[in-house]
């Protein structure tokens, strides 16, 4: 028996190897897609309404090096406080071709480790494995609620719920590791595991390939990071 679409978004979250026998067999992609849009929305709203542009506009200067002045500073501020409410929303809008990338590179990842598995597969696993990034949110949104203001160093460590080490970073951390430690977080481990129980069952492969896969491609992406954080920082 196939499982609903929203049944897959709990399923997977609650038994896994049962909720991917069922995508191996039909894969599904709509559901968890616009479960994903419409909480990444819900909390870029509330956190653009809270964040302080100014701080974070001065705090960017200051840590540039660079001398600006007042009337820089509010130029700056000026668009912040017009466009900036937006920026926060952008996730939802690039999230479809963002996820369609990511499943692009397993689908070629797991090609060249002997799977067969095609691409409405590897993209239905992708999607549901980001279901943790769900409950996430969902956990994040009353604490956002809560907070009259959100400075930009709790986003730089990775938002209001503290699911990773940079919640422990001392303050005067490094931005480099403080994006080190922000990506070791409970949730990433979470959709980690999913992607590994996922692909095992969907793509057909071994245990030892599918977390070779999934990890590897992480630990990319966590190395890309920290170069970026590197070299705007």
């Amino acid at each position: 028996m196939h499982e609903s679409g929203f049944g897959r978004v709990i399923g997977v979250l609650v038994a896994p190897e049962k909720t991917f026998r069922s995508i191996a067999e039909r894969p599904t992609w709509v559901v968890p897609l616009l479960v994903l849009l419409l909480v990444t929305v819900l909390v870029g709203y509330q956190v653009g309404q809270r964040v302080d542009f100014e701080q974070q506009i001065r705090q960017q200067m200051a840590e540039s090096g660079r001398t600006v002045s007042e009337e820089d500073i509010q130029q700056s501020l000026d668009f912040m406080e017009k466009f900036g409410k937006v920026l926060f929303l952008l996730p939802a809008v690039f999230g479809p071709l963002v996820y369609l990338v990511i499943a692009a590179i397993f689908l070629i990842a797991l090609r060249l480790s002997g799977s067969d598995i095609n691409f409405g597969r590897t993209f239905s696993v992708t999607l549901h494995s980001m279901m943790p990034w769900v409950i996430h949110g969902l956990l994040s949104l009353p604490l956002i609620l809560r907070q009259e203001e959100i400075d930009p160093e709790t986003m730089q460590r990775g938002g209001v719920l503290m699911s990773n080490l940079a919640a422990l970073a001392p303050e005067e951390s490094g931005k480099v590791l403080v994006s080190l430690l922000g990506s070791l977080d409970l949730f990433s481990i979470w959709t980690i595991v999913l992607l590994v129980i996922g692909f095992r069952v969907v793509a057909r492969v071994s245990t030892m390939t599918a977390t070779a896969v999934a990890v590897t491609l992480w630990l990319l992406y966590v190395a890309g990071k920290l170069g970026a954080t590197a070299v705007f920082s």
